[in-house]
């Protein structure tokens, strides 16, 4: 299951894209990319493993549960305890 669709409903707690970006230098990155902004401030992770970047973004929501949707929250445990069955 996709990170974003693991939020049913609601809008998702950071995102994981394919990164192929380059600074101009001509060589590209080739890997996933977790990104989450909180304020006026950006978290990023990059990794060749997507479960390493769903990780990242889970860890921070882990830290932070008080201060994210209750909503999102929920339909994140929830995506989980589905899967499990």
């Amino acid at each position: 299951m996709l990170w974003a669709e693991r939020f049913e409903d609601c809008k998702p707690i950071g995102t994981i894209t394919w990164d192929r970006s380059s600074k101009g230098s001509g060589k590209r990155h080739n890997c996933w990319r977790a990104e989450l902004r909180r304020g006026k401030v950006r978290y990023r992770k990059r990794s060749k493993s997507y479960r390493e970047c769903e990780d990242f973004l889970l860890d921070y929501v882990n830290l932070h549960e008080d201060e994210l949707p209750q909503r999102a929250i929920q339909s994140l445990r929830n995506s989980f305890y589905e899967q499990d069955l």
